[in-house]
């Protein structure tokens, strides 16, 4: 069995090698934390989820502007009425001062007969979590 670099070193927070696919999850709730390494910590909001059958999702999202706005202009202002919202998370490609980087965006998701249907999130047990070691 062979073993990936995000097995290997797991994070409780999205990355978008997480996202092969769209994720369509709800939104928690927004907390403000603090994170990052000593010297280099910030205070940003971080997303929490649940699947959209109510369970829990282990790994949350630290947010940026972009996906901020992207939230906000859908849901309002307000974080505590971003609370129980469908939200879709997806990887792409953006540009960062002139070169390309794989990010996580924010979405609503699509109506009915939209082109592409978002995966639901794996359950627990589906080692989304990394806390299994696969050997």
């Amino acid at each position: 069995m062979s073993l990936t670099m995000s097995e290997a070193f797991p994070s409780k927070y999205w990355r978008p090698a997480d996202l092969p696919k769209p994720v369509l999850l709800h939104i928690k709730l927004v907390t403000m934390e603090t994170i990052g390494q000593p010297g280099k910590q910030e205070r940003k909001p971080i997303m929490y989820f649940t699947r959209p059958d109510g369970g829990e999702v282990t790994k949350s999202l630290p947010m940026n502007v972009t996906n901020g706005r992207a939230v906000q202009k859908l849901y309002g202002d307000n974080l505590a009425g971003w609370e129980g919202k469908p939200i879709v998370l997806y990887s792409t490609t953006v540009d960062v001062r002139g070169e390309q980087k794989e990010a996580i965006r924010l979405r609503a998701p699509k109506r009915n007969g939209g082109a592409a249907q978002e995966a639901p999130v794996p359950a627990p047990d589906d080692d989304m979590d990394g806390d299994s070691i696969p050997f």
